[in-house]
């Protein structure tokens, strides 16, 4: 199964300050939280203060490379999620399994 990101709302953190913050302290994603790199290398991601489980998606050239499914959110001694990626797609806690996402899935963009 594919993710169309044209179908669903989509932030898209562009900005140093806007990557460092991402869903900290937020309580609901409606849609997806895109964090565009300007090419593929190791990212690491964690869930430091933020309220909800997420899907952390890990894409390159618009292919799913790695899906950590439902990260849990954390305080302290946060768990890094790794992945090769030029692109981050944030989701909602389950929606991956839901949607039968997968290794290989495209995703599709405007």
């Amino acid at each position: 199964m594919d993710i169309d990101l044209n179908n669903m709302t989509v932030e898209v953190m562009d900005t140093p300050d806007k990557k460092a913050i991402g869903m900290m302290g937020r309580e609901e994603l409606d849609g997806a939280m895109v964090f565009p790199f300007e090419d593929v290398g190791e990212r690491s991601f964690w869930m430091k203060n933020c309220k909800i489980p997420l899907d952390i998606v890990f894409v390159v050239d618009g292919e799913i490379q790695d899906i950590h499914h439902e990260a849990q959110p954390c305080e302290e001694d946060c768990e890094r999620y790794r992945g090769i990626a030029d692109t981050i797609i944030e989701l909602n806690g389950g929606y991956s399994r839901e949607n039968g996402l997968g290794v290989g899935d495209s995703v599709r963009t405007s």
